[in-house]
């Protein structure tokens, strides 16, 4: 699958002007997993200011294969809890510079993990159309999914 690229002048202008805010004057940026995890974690003083000043300078892209993978990170190779990870990630989506595709699939995902889903299950639940089945074989999904008041989703054998 291709990376994501950089979108044009007039993609980012649409966006904007759909989510009512003003495209600013500072280039945007897409950014990868490290510099996510460096400002969360602020573990390497030189690359985490690098990170707070790409926060701080202008627009910042995150895809969500970034914040699937910052949740994987931070869990396994920091040992934080979901609970942590689950308000961290939803804080940094909500920063007023920061797009993320899907957004609403985002937020959902995050609700749905803050209600003790898994994120990754909870992003392809989260992502998916409104009043669209999901099936599965996976059941352990389905129980934390119907716990978490997720509707039209099936476990099959």
């Amino acid at each position: 699958m291709p990376a994501p690229s950089r979108p044009g002048k007039s993609q980012v202008h649409r966006r904007h002007a759909r989510r009512g805010s003003q495209r600013s004057e500072t280039p945007s940026c897409w950014v990868d997993t490290n510099v996510v995890v460096r400002l969360l974690r602020q573990d390497d003083p030189k690359q985490a200011a690098i990170a707070e000043n790409l926060f701080a300078s202008g627009e910042i892209w995150i895809a969500q294969t970034v914040l699937l993978e910052t949740d994987w990170v931070l869990l396994s190779a920091y040992a934080a809890g979901a609970s942590e990870v689950t308000a961290a990630l939803s804080k940094l989506v909500r920063l007023p510079n920061v797009v993320v595709k899907d957004r609403p699939g985002v937020v959902t995902a995050l609700h749905l993990a803050e209600k003790g889903m898994d994120f990754a299950d909870a992003l392809h639940v989260g992502s998916r159309p409104e009043d669209t089945p999901f099936e599965t074989f996976d059941r352990r999904l389905v129980r934390c999914a119907v716990r978490s008041g997720v509707a039209n989703i099936a476990g099959r054998e």
